[in-house]
């Protein structure tokens, strides 16, 4: 309406409502309650798994460049003249390595180029793996030979970890940081441009706790194939029956609970003999990366493609139908029983 309280003929659109500022910034971080309950689980989980093994990266790096010890190149790639290095550029090349890690690290935590980093960093580890020299954490007395120890297994306890984390790293290949990152942010900020709304966690996201398991099996069963060679078999046994449960999901919380009681028994005992796994020995990095990958997986639990998920699933079936069918009353005198309505009926009626 005009001044003079006539209409002018304009419609005034309404306006859409304010977001406050924590809705903002959500549109920005992401949207976990959009999720259903399990796949918001890993999108959690792969928060958890950013920051361990960002920090893990970021250490190593960081000690390289800085503080580089006499065994960082071999603990990497192995024996410098199987590369034909020497001298300056076995130096050049661990300070490259180095900043690598560095980098890879600072981006984990960040969530930015996040599937770029989390290869580039699996690769490194799988480069390790395979040709890393790692000092010998064992300690042998009368009964075992610590020269063929070594050639056959060397550092059990390195290689273990390095198998863990490469299951930990496999969900953020996967997955990405569709939660609480650079990537979600900068998807929010370029949606217009691009016309296409943020990334969100893929279909293929319930794979994620299976990876976990994978590295957590892999770790365990490398662990129980050195202490069956060198101590007793039925260490051997033990892991598999271990890693049976974690690959299949079956009662996969309980198991790393116990798998924590262990590895805390192990290291409040200290040097038992004849043959010990000196735990005390691995890296702050490398611990924190443990942790964050066990926590991912208590987080995760089993997942859906599991035994733990299969009973889930059959158990809620259950529930849902009891209620929908409802239960029987006692019979009246000298009558039939009369069924009870279930919840949908009484709301109808």
């Amino acid at each position: 309406m005009s001044g003079s309280g006539y209409p002018t003929g304009r419609t005034v659109a309404p306006r859409p409502p304010r977001q406050t500022f924590r809705e903002q910034l959500w549109e920005y971080l992401g949207h976990p309650e959009d999720e259903t309950p399990e796949r918001r689980r890993v999108l959690y989980a792969l928060v958890v798994l950013r920051l361990g093994l960002g920090s893990m990266f970021l250490l190593r790096g960081w000690a390289v460049i800085f503080a580089a010890p006499p065994d960082a190149f071999a603990a990497r790639l192995g024996d410098p003249a199987r590369w034909g290095l020497g001298g300056l550029a076995t130096d050049t090349v661990l300070f490259i390595l180095g900043c690598t890690e560095l980098g890879i690290g600072l981006l984990l935590l960040a969530g930015a180029f996040t599937r770029v980093s989390a290869v580039v960093g699996a690769v490194l580890l799988a480069l390790a793996l395979v040709f890393g020299y790692f000092p010998v954490m064992i300690q042998c007395f009368d009964s075992c030979n610590a020269s063929s120890a070594r050639g056959l297994f060397w550092n059990q306890t390195a290689r273990a970890t390095l198998l863990l984390l490469l299951g930990g790293l496999l969900p953020i290949i996967m997955c990405g940081s569709p939660f609480l990152s650079a990537d979600r942010a900068l998807d929010k900020l370029e949606e217009e441009e691009r016309d296409r709304a943020p990334a969100t966690l893929p279909p293929a996201a319930k794979v994620a706790p299976l990876f976990l398991r994978s590295g957590f099996a892999a770790a365990i069963c490398w662990l129980g194939v050195f202490y069956a060679i060198w101590h007793r078999p039925a260490g051997l046994a033990l892991a598999i029956g271990v890693a049976v449960l974690l690959i299949f999901g079956l009662g996969v919380r309980a198991t790393l609970v116990l798998i924590t009681l262990a590895v805390l028994v192990s290291l409040a005992r200290g040097v038992a003999a004849p043959l010990s796994v000196d735990l005390s020995d691995v890296g702050v990095g490398d611990w924190l990366a443990i942790v964050a990958t066990g926590g991912a997986l208590l987080i995760t639990g089993a997942g859906g493609l599991s035994i733990d998920g299969l009973l889930s699933r059959r158990v809620a079936l259950a529930r849902a139908g009891v209620r929908r069918r409802g239960t029987l009353t006692p019979p009246p005198a000298g009558g039939t029983p009369l069924p009870i309505r279930g919840e949908g009926e009484e709301r109808e009626a």
